[in-house]
């Protein structure tokens, strides 16, 4: 007996690793804010609402009164994925066998909470403004049924036309690929304007993340006169905590114009969790066992201006750019208590620094509605030979709409964005496994609920 596909190995640890490396990309970060969503992101400068602890801490000395913030959304990624699986057989002389991939994602609902508090009081001459705040930072993730992946392969493998009986046999039920990454923020903010309209803010980010995932992939194994596809199914977890800052400064340079700025500090999450390798080839088998790996957040900074009445009375433009240096988060060092099948070492993912631009306009049309939209051009830190469908790197083009509605103590608002991937087209001698094309859209939906007196 031997081994006639030893890919399946280098393809499950490369694309774990890259799963859990996702959350620091921030290839779906929804972002923070129904108002901040209706501008595509684009709030820097302004600021001027529960969700500048995210956005720019300064920007709070800017809120009135007690307020008091509930926050929703919901997260959905589309993806699909078009390529072809290829397996020979014992025999380099026997047919080969090309399984199409013709598959979607199921389109799952991830409910995204928080809530934020601001209260009227400050901490006399040495701030002028508080709050504190527990959000979801990030909820992402995909989920291929191996059905939908692998339907083609299981019907094409067994019955290749010039195969003798029982030939070529398939030994299981398709894996699944599936990915969550979650991140939980608890976050007291602080901001003193300095002189009249220059404002400094720091908000501390205590950060829970967790990272789970399924990958899936096949196995051949080649007698003499016969072929088994075996599954072998890559099931993980792991969570932890990182702590990290943001300090942002705000300057009203005139009644209309305000310019902002913003950094949040690099941090290093410490993961610990369970990871087990299922197959019904014994090789593969890898029982639970613990593990542990260091996920980077990198650096990120972004300026920012709103320009309040412009043209018309109650129209506002915003517009941001962001950069976040990738060029950090260079490789997944994993450790486990027993060496996984094959052995596991160091994955380098060699991402490039990112640059985000996006704009915004929002026009009051009365004293109760509000009515907003904005674009956001998201790149992709990742390249080709990284790629993998299980979190994909996609570069985005973000459209969005949104709207406030207000009464005399409290006010709804509500966003829709609509992220468009740009197509990848991965080539079979490109080396990645992920060969054929790729698509991925999101959508995020956000309400906020804000009371204020």
């Amino acid at each position: 007996m031997r081994a006639g596909s030893v890919r399946v190995l280098s393809a499950l640890l490369v694309l774990l690793t890259a799963a859990g490396a996702a959350y620091a990309n921030g290839f779906l970060v929804p972002g923070v804010g129904a108002k901040a969503g209706g501008l595509s992101g684009a709030f820097i400068g302004a600021a001027d609402d529960y969700s500048a602890v995210y956005w720019n801490p300064a920007g709070i000395t800017q809120l009135e009164g007690t307020s008091v913030t509930v926050t929703g959304q919901d997260a959905i990624s589309l993806g699909s994925r078009e390529g072809t699986l290829f397996f020979r057989g014992a025999l380099m002389s026997s047919t080969p066998v090309f399984a199409p991939i013709e598959a979607t994602t199921e389109a799952e609902h991830r409910l995204i909470p928080g809530v934020f508090l601001y209260p009227k009081f400050s901490l006399g001459a040495v701030f002028d403004k508080i709050g504190i705040a527990a959000y979801t930072l990030a909820d992402y993730g995909t989920s291929w049924p191996g059905s939908s992946v692998y339907d083609d392969l299981l019907s094409e493998y067994p019955t290749q036309p010039n195969d003798p009986a029982g030939y070529r046999k398939v030994m299981g039920e398709a894996p699944d690929n599936e990915s969550r990454i979650t991140a939980y923020a608890i976050t007291p903010v602080v901001a003193k304007e300095i002189v009249p309209g220059l404002s400094l803010g720091i908000a501390a980010h205590a950060v829970y993340t967790t990272v789970e995932t399924k990958v899936g992939d096949w196995y051949e194994v080649s007698f003499q006169d016969s072929s088994e596809l075996h599954p072998v199914q890559l099931e993980d977890s792991a969570s932890g905590w990182s702590y990290c800052a943001t300090a942002g400064v705000l300057f009203k340079a005139t009644a209309s114009v305000s310019v902002g700025a913003v950094v949040r500090t690099p941090m290093t999450a410490p993961l610990e969790g369970e990871i087990e390798v299922a197959s019904t080839a014994e090789e593969f088998v890898s029982p639970k066992q613990d593990q542990s790996y260091d996920l980077p957040y990198p650096m990120w900074a972004g300026l920012g201006v709103a320009y309040r009445d412009l043209l018309v009375q109650g129209l506002t433009m915003t517009a941001d750019v962001a950069w976040t240096q990738w060029s950090d988060v260079d490789e997944i060092v994993r450790t486990t208590e027993e060496e996984l099948p094959g052995g596991i070492g160091t994955q380098t993912l060699d991402w490039e620094d990112t640059i985000e631009v996006g704009v915004g306009l929002d026009y009051r049309a009365s004293r109760t509605l509000s009515l907003r939209m904005g674009y956001r051009s998201v790149p992709s830190p990742g390249s080709e030979e990284n790629y993998t469908f299980v979190l994909p790197q996609i570069e985005k083009s973000v459209i969005s709409l949104g709207a406030t509605y207000r009464r005399d103590t409290w006010h709804a608002d509500l966003s829709l964005e609509y992220g468009a991937g740009q197509e990848v087209e991965i080539p079979v001698d490109g080396g990645n496994d992920m060969n054929g094309k790729h698509l991925e859209d999101s959508v995020v939906a956000s309400l906020a609920l804000i009371y204020s007196f």
